[in-house]
């Protein structure tokens, strides 16, 4: 992509990128390099990923064994990464959270 791309434009690129990634971005080296945290809060960001990862595994469980359905499913995963984020954002500390909602850059709205 760079060599098609100006800097800005790789740069706009990077900051959707983890504007899509959201918290998931958290669990990137490179991120957790940038907002400088401690192998404390890595260990920490590292446990909530992977609860998550078993509760949205669990739900889709349920799916399969038709004890839910896949709409109820939607709603259970959003209410899970909403849970997420908030979690999230106890282990960052405000420079870390702002430093990060400023690698996001603008927010991104596709066209629908």
């Amino acid at each position: 992509l760079s060599a098609v791309l100006t800097p800005a434009q790789m740069s706009r690129v990077k900051e959707i990128s983890l504007q899509l990634a959201g918290s998931a971005a958290l669990s990137n080296g490179e991120v957790q390099k940038a907002l400088a945290l401690t192998p404390d809060q890595i260990e920490k960001i590292k446990s909530l990923n992977t609860k998550m990862q078993e509760a949205n595994r669990g739900l889709g469980e349920k799916v399969r064994n038709q004890e839910i359905t896949r709409e109820e499913v939607q709603g259970m995963m959003a209410k899970n990464t909403e849970i997420m984020k908030a979690e999230l954002a106890k282990v960052l500390t405000e420079k870390q959270a702002a430093e990060f909602k400023k690698m996001q850059g603008p927010a991104f709205k596709a066209d629908e």
